[in-house]
C-alpha cells in the first residue's frame, strides 16, 4: 500500500520504463503507467547458492514439509497446519516445520492448535530465523507457499532450485512460477486443496520425484540472477539506444 497513492502514481507515470517483477504486477499497473511503458522482468535467484543437483526428495523414512517466511496470518501457516492435521495424525513420519519469526498471536495460535490436537513438538516444529535457507531447502521434501498475495515468490524459486517439490496457492506471482503437475503443484482451497495434493505426493513417490526434478530444472533455466541482469541491461541499452 502506498503511503501517498496519488504522489506515487504521479512519479510512476514519469518513468521512461517501469519494470514489473511478475505478470500479475504488470497487469495491475499497466493501466496506470501505460502498456508501452511497462515490462515484466522476473526477479533472479543466485544459482550458485541455491541449486542442488544431488537433492532427491522422499528417500528418507521421514518426510519433511517446510514453510519459510515471516509467520503471519497472510502467509497462512495456521491454515496450512489445519489442512494437514489429518495427514500428520495418520503419518507420524511426516514433519511440518516453520522457518521464520513473526506475529506472537499467530505463533501462539499455531502452538495452541498443535497441542490441542495432541501433536508433538518434534512433528510440528518452529525453527526460528534460518540464516542459510539454501541448506533448509536441501533437506526439505515438500515446500508449501500458502500466501495469496505474492508479487513474485522468491521462496518458490529458491525451493524449486534446491530440488524440493513446491506446492503453492494458485494466485499472484506463485501461479506464474509453477506449471501445475509439471514442475510443482497449485491448490486453490476449494476444488483442489492442499491436503489432497500432499496426499497425492505421498502416494506416488516416483511421480513426485519427477515433478521435483523438473522444478529444479525450470527454475535453474529461467529464474536466475544472471537472466535478470541480462534483461535489465538490455532494457537500459534499448532506452539509451546504445
Amino acid at each position: 500500500t502506498f503511503w501517498n497513492k496519488k504522489m506515487a502514481y504521479t512519479l510512476m507515470k514519469k518513468a521512461t520504463q517501469f519494470i514489473a517483477i511478475s505478470k500479475c504486477v504488470e497487469n495491475k499497473y499497466k493501466a496506470i503507467v501505460g502498456h508501452e511503458n511497462i515490462q515484466c522482468i522476473y526477479n533472479g535467484v543466485d544459482i550458485e547458492t541455491f541449486y542442488n543437483k544431488d537433492h532427491e526428495i522422499l528417500n528418507d523414512s521421514n518426510v519433511v514439509i517446510t514453510m519459510a517466511g515471516r509467520i503471519t496470518r497472510e502467509k497462512g501457516q495456521l491454515l496450512c497446519l489445519k489442512e494437514l492435521l489429518p495427514i500428520l495424525k495418520k503419518n507420524p513420519n511426516v514433519i511440518l516445520q516453520f522457518a521464520g519469526v513473526g506475529n506472537e498471536n499467530e505463533l501462539n495460535a499455531i502452538v495452541e492448535l498443535r497441542n490441542k490436537e495432541g501433536i508433538s513438538e518434534e512433528q510440528v516444529k518452529f525453527l526460528g530465523f534460518v540464516k542459510e535457507v539454501n541448506r533448509l531447502w536441501s533437506k526439505t521434501d515438500i515446500a508449501i507457499v500458502y500466501s495469496k498475495f505474492e508479487a513474485f515468490g522468491r521462496v518458490t524459486v529458491e525451493a524449486k532450485m534446491a530440488g524440493a517439490l513446491v506446492v503453492g496457492f494458485d494466485s499472484g506471482g506463485t501461479s506464474e512460477l509453477i506449471k501445475n503437475g509439471v514442475d510443482g503443484y497449485l491448490f486453490d482451497g476449494n476444488v483442489c486443496t492442499l491436503n489432497q495434493i500432499v496426499q497425492m505426493i505421498l502416494s506416488d513417490k516416483e511421480k513426485s520425484k519427477k515433478v521435483a526434478r523438473e522444478g529444479r530444472k525450470s527454475a535453474a533455466e529461467i529464474f536466475t540472477s544472471e537472466n535478470n541482469a541480462k534483461q535489465i541491461w538490455q532494457l537500459y541499452k534499448d532506452i539509451l539506444q546504445v
